[in-house]
């Protein structure tokens, strides 16, 4: 589904979305996108478990999942 994203809208110079480290499906979809379209990745801290309102129990910081840039050839992108 993002690979199809991207070839619909070529102006998408980057991917960002946060992911809790527990969440492994979504960090290695993440990471596995980045490393098809053979472009970089970057992943930093950013929701730290206080930014979320206490509920029952704490929620799980979220890493910043960065990707990109896109690469384009030519008007089609490489992918």
């Amino acid at each position: 589904m993002l690979l199809q994203l991207l070839e619909w809208n070529e102006s998408v110079n980057f991917i960002e979305a946060t992911v809790a480290p527990s969440n492994k499906p979504s960090n290695y979809l993440f990471l596995g996108l980045a490393r098809k379209i053979h472009t970089n990745w970057k992943i930093s801290d950013y929701f730290k478990t206080e930014h979320f309102p206490a509920k029952d129990e704490e929620h799980e910081e979220e890493l910043l999942f960065r990707i990109g840039p896109m690469r384009k050839n030519k008007n089609k992108r490489m992918i």
